[in-house]
C-alpha cells in the first residue's frame, strides 16, 4: 500500500480548557522533602554568547552594573558568556522559572567553571534580577529554581552558540544513600577512551552542519550545537542528544527557522513500545495510537475518563518496560490534592476502579511481546538514540541539517520527505520493522497542524476502515 501521509490530517488543533489544565499539571511535581513543587521550564545551558557587537556592549554594561570582575579578555569572555546563557534561559521560559545547576560536576571543561556561574548568580540575586523560588533537593535530585524579574533585564539582544563545551558526557549511576539520591553526575572521560573519542567526533560533525545552518528563534537566539549524554557510567545506556531548543514547548519549537525557512517536526509514535515490539520480533507493526488496542482504554472512549485512561495506559506500559525487576503495583503518583495537600494515588488520579493485575492483564493481552521485552530488559533510550543518530547521519550525507528532540527531528519543511525517509530507513535497519510517525508544523495562522505518516496498514489483521475509526476516536493531544 502506498504512503498515507496527510490522509488523517488534524487541522487547527489547539490545547485549551481541560487540556491546558493537564499541561499546567505537567509542570508540577512532588518532592519527598518539600511537597508539591513548581518545575522550571527553561534551563541555563553553557552554550551562548552575544551574536553582534550591540548585544556584547549591552551585556558588558550589565556585567559592570552587577560588579562582575571583568579583568582581561579571557575572564571577561567567561562572564559575558555566563550572562548570555542566563538571558537566553530567561527569554525561553514561559513561566519566568529557570533551573540553574550548582553542582561542580556540571561545569567540567569550557567555556567557564562553577566559580564564574556562582559569582554571576549571586550578583543577579543581589540586584533582585532573580529570586530563589525553590530550594534544591538532593534527596529528589532537583536543582534550585529561580524566578526571573524580566523588568530588570535587557529587553533586546541577539545570541548565538559559541560551539565550545563537552561533546559527550557520561553520568554515574544514581543510587539512594540514606534516603537521598546520589550519583548521576558527569564522570571523567579518560576512562572511556578510545570509544568516547569516536562518539565525540560524531557529535562534532553534527555540530559542524548545525553551525553552518543554525536554528533561529524569533527572539534572536541562534542554536548551533548539541551534546550526547550517557547514563549509569556506561556508553551503552541513555545516549540521547541534548540541546537548549528541546526545552521549548512544541508550539514555540515550530516557530523556529533554518536559513529563514519554517521547520516541521517528525515524531516516532509510542517510541519505547514500538522499539520493544521490533526488537522482540513479535506481532505486526503497531497502529498509530497503539494504546487504543488496550481494552480499558477502548471502553473509556467517549467518556469523561477517555484521556485519563489513555494516560494511565501509557504510563503503565513505559513503567513496565523501563523499571528494573518486577512490576507488581501502580507507580507512585506525583500529584497532590490542592485542598488536603496529600498525594493522590495513581489509581484514583486516573479513575481506575479495578486492581493493578486487572489492568496489567489487559496490557499483556494487547501486546503479547511485552513479556519477552521485559525479560530482555532492553535499554530503550539507548536504542531510540541509535535510531535518531542514524537518521541524522543519513540526512547529513545529503547535506540536510536536522535537530534532535529525543524521539523526533526538527527539519526545514522543504526537507520533510527526506527526514521521513531517513527515519524510516534507520528504524527498519535497527529494529527490523517500521514505526508509525507523524509530522507537526504551523499553518498560516500559527496553529499547530499534525499529519499522520504511515506507509502501510498498521497491522496485517486490521482493516483500513478500522484504522481510520481508531484514529478518529481520540484527539490528537492524546496521541503524544
Amino acid at each position: 500500500m502506498g504512503p498515507l501521509r496527510g490522509l488523517f490530517s488534524f487541522a487547527h488543533f489547539k490545547r485549551k480548557g481541560s487540556q491546558m489544565a493537564v499541561e499546567k499539571q505537567k509542570r508540577t511535581l512532588v518532592s519527598k522533602s518539600y511537597g508539591t513543587l513548581d518545575k522550571a521550564d527553561a534551563f541555563v545551558y553553557r552554550d551562548f554568547e552575544p551574536a553582534d557587537e550591540a548585544t556584547r556592549e549591552t551585556i558588558t554594561k550589565l556585567a559592570n552594573d552587577l560588579g562582575l570582575p571583568l579583568r582581561g579578555k579571557s575572564q571577561s569572555q567567561k562572564y559575558i558568556r555566563c550572562l548570555s546563557d542566563f538571558l537566553v534561559a530567561s527569554r525561553a521560559s514561559e513561566e519566568s522559572l529557570i533551573a540553574w545547576p550548582a553542582g561542580a560536576g556540571e561545569y567540567n571543561g569550557p567555556p567557564y567553571g562553577l566559580s564564574v556561574a556562582k559569582v554571576t548568580r549571586e550578583a543577579l540575586l543581589g540586584k533582585g534580577m532573580i529570586t530563589l523560588h525553590q530550594k534544591a533537593s538532593k534527596r529528589d535530585g532537583l536543582a534550585r529554581v529561580f524566578r526571573v524579574n524580566r523588568n530588570k533585564l535587557p529587553a533586546s539582544g541577539r545570541f548565538k552558540a559559541h560551539g565550545e563545551g563537552p561533546l559527550v558526557i557520561v553520568k554515574s549511576k544514581k543510587v539512594m544513600v540514606n534516603g537521598k539520591n546520589s550519583g548521576g553526575t558527569p564522570m571523567g572521560r579518560k576512562q572511556f577512551e578510545p570509544k568516547i573519542k569516536v562518539l565525540e567526533e560524531q557529535v562534532k560533525s553534527f555540530n559542524k552542519i548545525m553551525t553552518s545552518k543554525p536554528l533561529e528563534s524569533p527572539k534572536g537566539i541562534t542554536f548551533g550545537r548539541c551534546y550526547r549524554v550517557f547514563n549509569n557510567g556506561s556508553l551503552q545506556s541513555g545516549g540521547r542528544l541534548y540541546g537548549p531548543w528541546q526545552t521549548l514547548p512544541e508550539a514555540k519549537r515550530l516557530q523556529l527557522t533554518i536559513e529563514g525557512e519554517p521547520v516541521c517536526e517528525i515524531d516516532l509514535k509510542a517510541s519505547f513500545l514500538s522499539i520493544s515490539n521490533g526488537l522482540t520480533g513479535f506481532g505486526d507493526v503497531l497502529p498509530f495510537d497503539p494504546y487504543q488496542k488496550i481494552r480499558f482504554v477502548q471502553e473509556a472512549n467517549g467518556t469523561d475518563n477517555q484521556r485519563l485512561h489513555r494516560d494511565a495506559a501509557k504510563l503503565l506500559v513505559n513503567a513496565y518496560l523501563c523499571k528494573d525487576g518486577d512490576f507488581k503495583k501502580f507507580p507512585k503518583s506525583k500529584t497532590k490534592d490542592k485542598v488536603s495537600g496529600k498525594v493522590i494515588p495513581f489509581k484514583k488520579l486516573h479513575q481506575l476502579e479495578m486492581s493493578f493485575d486487572y489492568y496489567l492483564a489487559q496490557i499483556h493481552a494487547a501486546f503479547p511481546f511485552l513479556r519477552a521485552a521485559k525479560s530482555k530488559q532492553f535499554n530503550l533510550m539507548f536504542e531510540e538514540s541509535k535510531i535518531i543518530i542514524e537518521a541524522i547521519e543519513i540526512m547529513q550525507a545529503q547535506g540536510v541539517v536536522s535537530w534532535p528532540v529525543h524521539d523526533s527531528l526538527l527539519v526545514k519543511k522543504s526537507d520533510r520527505e527526506k527526514a521521513e525517509a531517513a527515519l524510516r530507513k534507520a528504524v527498519t535497519s535497527l529494529i527490523g520493522r517500521e514505526v508509525s510517525m507523524d509530522c507537526s508544523f504551523l499553518d498560516e495562522n500559527g496553529e499547530v497542524i499534525t499529519e499522520v505518516i504511515q506507509t502501510k496498514c498498521p497491522t496485517a489483521t486490521d482493516s483500513h476502515n478500522e484504522t481510520i475509526a481508531a484514529l478518529e476516536s481520540f484527539s490528537l493531544g492524546e496521541a503524544a
